[in-house]
């Protein structure tokens, strides 16, 4: 195989992936949409599933992109790592695009199209945060003197960390806000404060989980020249 097929491959195999777990999770997300609307799945495990379905194909996808952007930095390919960073983002893009008119198409934001439209933008701004701060803690690690596996493990960990404790300080900000208005919460609403705060928990641990073994899996078969990582 010629070097430019190779390369070739280096970029569509990664930017498939990427599509693909953004496509995978707006089709979750239109599924999970579907049967909470429905009165014969809207309280059964179903819903429940296919929601958290949804998010693990989310922090998959974006855990899988940080790994790529981290490996490929790491190890000093600037370039390939910026255009990973650039797939990531148009498929954020086009999930984005999608969900609008799919609810466009099914009449679900008749009159408040512009709200959508932004809604749906800032919901991007987490996931593009965590794969540009992942491109540029991967540059930050470069200038030390460890392997490029290292490298790459430290930035996906870095990034994670920061993940993490930005959901927790949002969701502390949320159940203070909440304490302020209502000093006697119920024991479902403490529940469902406890709930938030281990999700938000649960995600930056899964983020960092899948990102970690994504970075070996790709130090070991992707970057298999440099054998002394």
């Amino acid at each position: 195989m010629s070097e430019t097929n190779r390369r070739r491959i280096g970029i569509i195999v990664p930017a498939l992936i990427l599509f693909g777990g953004e496509i995978l999770k707006r089709l979750l997300r239109i599924f999970y949409a579907a049967a909470v609307s429905d009165v014969l799945y809207q309280s059964s495990p179903l819903t429940t599933v296919l929601n958290w379905a949804s998010y693990a194909a989310e922090i998959a996808a974006l855990a899988i992109a940080a790994a790529l952007i981290a490996s490929a930095v790491s190890r000093g390919c600037t370039k390939t790592g910026a255009a990973f960073l650039g797939i990531f983002l148009a498929a954020l893009l086009f999930d984005g695009l999608a969900a609008f008119l799919t609810d466009l198409w099914q009449n679900n934001i008749a009159g408040v199209e512009s709200y959508a439209a932004l809604n749906l933008l800032s919901s991007m701004i987490e996931p593009a945060a965590v794969a540009a701060g992942t491109f540029a803690a991967a540059l930050l690690f470069t200038r030390t003197k460890k392997t490029p596996r290292t490298r790459a493990v430290l930035s996906v960990s870095l990034v994670s960390a920061l993940y993490t404790a930005a959901r927790l300080i949002i969701t502390g900000c949320d159940i203070v806000s909440f304490l302020r208005l209502y000093r006697y919460p119920t024991a479902p609403e403490i529940t469902s404060m406890i709930t938030d705060a281990l999700t938000a928990l649960l995600f930056g641990v899964l983020l960092w989980g899948l990102a970690y073994l994504a970075v070996l899996i790709l130090c070991r078969f992707r970057f298999d020249k440099e054998k002394t990582v």
